[in-house]
């Protein structure tokens, strides 16, 4: 049993030098096991902006085509005008660009939803009876994808 003598001098030096070796591997244990949790992570959360960056670039590449070919359909001294549009938003709107939306800005989001207004409105008029898409058509269509291109290349010089 302890007397009042041992007490009063506090903790034996020992018993001190062994916490506090105790605490440093602990807390060493502690670094290495968070090293390893945020290094087993890291690789996982560098592929994944690497495959969403990869997949932005090829929706990119896609609207770019798409947009040059309504570019050279609808300029102001083409022919056929209508029937290009409605054979472009057919053959490449829903297949490719619609399904890359996530990846686009907003502001070519909103041109291409009044491409594909328009396009419906061609296509289904018992729907949109009352509005004039031939309109859009001859007069619009070339100013919204120029705005478009322009869009792109915006978004792709802020790009890093």
């Amino acid at each position: 049993m302890l007397d009042a003598g041992q007490i009063s001098k506090g903790i034996d030096p020992g018993v001190l030098n062994g916490l506090f070796a105790l605490g440093g591997v602990i807390l060493g244990s502690i670094g290495a096991i968070l090293r390893d949790i945020i290094l087993r992570k890291l690789p996982v959360q560098i592929e994944r902006v690497r495959i969403h960056d990869k997949d932005r670039i090829e929706a990119y590449k896609e609207l770019i085509v798409f947009i040059r070919d309504i570019q050279n359909s609808s300029f102001p001294l083409a022919e056929d005008k209508e029937a290009d549009f409605k054979e472009i938003m057919k053959d490449r709107y829903e297949d490719k660009i619609l399904r890359n939306m996530p990846y686009y800005h907003k502001d070519i989001i909103e041109e291409l939803e009044k491409m594909e207004s328009n396009y419906l409105c061609l296509t289904n008029r018992d729907l949109i009876s009352e509005v004039d898409c031939s309109h859009f058509i001859e007069e619009e269509l070339y100013q919204t994808a120029n705005k478009i291109s322009k869009e792109i290349k915006a978004a792709i010089k802020s790009w890093k």
